[in-house]
């Protein structure tokens, strides 16, 4: 993801809506593909280090993202909830296609995953989880799927 967070930049609260899934580390949330941890601020913000950016269609970098609360849904009921949650929140445009195919590997099984996408800047706006979760972030959570989709609107 090369996720750099500076103390001079915030992320954007304009753009689109967007939904990310984290892994749960202790009381904290990373991304489960690249390790990086959200910033307490809830707020991540790509870099690259070519000369240009996040996101470019020819490149990797930036934060990805699903478009749609049902794509997320999909990968949530494939992982195991005491081990991940999931955050709606708000993608600075432009949101671009992910150019990497969304393969991953669960147990021995080969799964195909929803098409993602990338952005330069997502500020999540909730957390939802299945399971009780005490975490660090100063962000709403719930534990109904419902009020999670429904906060983006």
């Amino acid at each position: 993801m090369n996720v750099a967070v500076r103390a001079s930049q915030t992320a954007t609260t304009n753009g689109v809506v967007a939904w990310r899934y984290w892994r749960i580390d202790g009381a904290r949330l990373q991304s489960p593909l690249t390790g990086d941890p959200l910033p307490a601020t809830g707020q991540l913000i790509a870099a690259c280090h070519r000369p240009h950016l996040p996101p470019h269609p020819a490149c990797q970098c930036g934060v990805s993202l699903y478009r749609d609360p049902a794509d997320l849904r999909r990968v949530l009921d494939m992982l195991d909830p005491q081990q991940f949650v999931a955050t709606v929140g708000h993608a600075e445009t432009p949101v671009i296609p992910d150019p990497v195919g969304q393969l991953y590997r669960l147990g021995a099984t080969s799964t195909v995953w929803p098409a993602a996408h990338r952005t330069r800047t997502y500020a999540v706006t909730m957390i939802y989880t299945e399971t009780p979760v005490t975490l660090d972030y100063a962000l709403p959570v719930t534990e109904s799927w419902d009020e999670f989709v429904e906060s983006a609107t």
